[in-house]
């Protein structure tokens, strides 16, 4: 991490590093990631289904790290968690949770920043990673990453647009040690966390959320 790459963070408040992983990992998260969905969703066969095939996935695409090897192997990655650090100047970081997305025009679950979309307190960023670019003409001014393998880091107050339609992306939300559990309406699965034994205004510790210090 250069000191260009921290001004222009602190600047714009998100920046975007090509290839944050290999594309062959990325092939191998996508294809994980269809796997891991079609368990959940034969698991929870007696559940209300979303209103979208997109929503669907958002709500059965969190915490996949805990399901599969290559998500948990990028869950403890010393590359990606020291990248983050540096960032921060930090000096170390837990992974709240690692949450899959797909860009759609009726129905995206994200709201305007990580604050109002997700049940954390407080976030340090989220790392944004396409493991499947979309297929359609993005906006220009768009930060979102539509590269594969393209990680794009935002900090918690930073406005998001809407994500590219049909692309595939695994968001990492990062906090520090004294991170909280709490009820968010804004987040479209602000209950999850307490099917995993916690309820709000817990901290985040220990072997649920992944922990790597700067060496």
């Amino acid at each position: 991490c250069l000191p260009e790459h921290k001004e222009f963070y602190a600047t714009k408040g998100f920046i975007q590093f090509e290839e944050i992983i290999s594309t062959a990992k990325a092939n191998e998260l996508a294809k994980a990631s269809d796997d891991i969905i079609s368990k959940r969703e034969k698991a929870r066969k007696f559940e209300k289904s979303q209103s979208t095939p997109e929503l669907q996935k958002y709500a059965l695409g969190r915490n996949l790290w805990m399901d599969h090897p290559s998500f948990k192997s990028l869950a403890y990655s010393k590359k990606v968690h020291g990248l983050v650090t540096e960032l921060h100047n930090v000096k170390s970081l837990r992974l709240a949770f690692d949450q899959l997305l797909v860009g759609s025009n009726s129905s995206n679950p994200l709201k305007a920043n990580l604050i109002e979309s997700f049940c954390v307190d407080p976030i340090l960023c989220a790392l944004i990673i396409c493991i499947k670019p979309s297929d359609e003409k993005q906006n220009e001014d768009s930060p979102w990453p539509n590269s594969l393998a393209t990680g794009l880091i935002v900090n918690p107050e930073m406005e998001l647009p809407s994500p590219p339609v049909n692309g595939l992306f695994l968001i990492l939300l990062f906090c520090q040690d004294a991170a909280q559990y709490y009820y968010n309406e804004g987040d479209f699965n602000t209950q999850f966390l307490k099917h995993l034994g916690l309820t709000f205004g817990n901290t985040l510790k220990g072997e649920m959320f992944p922990k790597i210090s700067k060496i």
